[in-house]
């Protein structure tokens, strides 16, 4: 399974499949991180965005220091994010993206 899942019609094409795929691509990916997560589709489809950080954040394989050296913020920046008393920036929500990538 891919690190992360991209909406935009180019890189799925990219990937070889059809933008007419993406329904069912997305309810393959859904599927694969509920058996991953041990939590039922429904689950992974409302993860909040707090949530869904500390899952991304740990599949990475880093601790909160490390993403947060990564991204230029500090570890209570990262703890603010994945409890939900803050959302990161704009310019940190594509240094993350950046490094999911990789």
């Amino acid at each position: 399974m891919s690190k992360y899942v991209s909406l935009n019609p180019k890189d799925f094409q990219d990937r070889g499949l059809s933008v007419a795929e993406m329904p069912l691509y997305l309810q393959q990916t859904i599927q694969q991180l509920s058996q991953v997560l041990g939590v039922t589709p429904q689950a992974v489809m409302t993860t909040s965005l707090a949530r869904s950080l500390q899952v991304v954040r740990r599949g990475l394989g880093l601790t909160a220091q490390e993403l947060a050296v990564a991204l230029g913020v500090s570890v209570t920046t990262i703890s603010r994010w994945e409890t939900g008393r803050s959302k990161p920036s704009k310019l940190a929500a594509v240094r993350l993206k950046e490094l999911v990538k990789r």
